[in-house]
């Protein structure tokens, strides 16, 4: 803290595990803050390695994928892009193909993962339970 603050003492320190006022089931300052959605840091950077991906995709395939994101099955998207569905598969090949040149080979197992930052928090989280549940018991 500044020594301005700290003179007027406006300010004060909270241990991020504190549990705030007020609340009862064991959450923390931490977990509070820590939301359950996702980082808007991460959600930019995705956007911009996708758009530098679509940057060279024209077409067919960008539109597939666009389709794709929207959660149209590849039936839909044959209709909706007015080709055969086996094309619709063809065109995902290929796609795939040029996001593990462009990205490696290990990105499937990378965008599965969940943030390693949370990996604390759901530990926290499952000890708690497991320690009301003890209590109950």
């Amino acid at each position: 803290m500044s020594p301005k603050a700290q003179v007027q003492q406006s300010v004060g320190l909270e241990s991020m595990d504190a549990t705030p006022d007020g609340t009862e089931d064991g959450l923390t300052l931490h977990d509070l803050l820590a939301g359950p959605g996702e980082d808007p840091a991460a959600r930019v950077c995705r956007a911009t390695d996708w758009n530098d991906l679509l940057e060279g995709v024209s077409g067919k395939r960008r539109d597939l994928v666009y389709s794709l994101a929207e959660g149209r099955t590849g039936r839909e998207t044959a209709g909706k892009l007015n080709v055969s569905a086996p094309r619709i598969v063809q065109l995902k090949r290929e796609l795939a193909s040029d996001i593990k040149d462009e990205w490696g080979e290990g990105i499937a197992n990378e965008v599965g993962k969940k943030p390693s930052w949370m990996n604390g928090i759901i530990a926290e989280r499952e000890k708690r339970a497991y320690r009301y549940e003890m209590k109950t018991v």
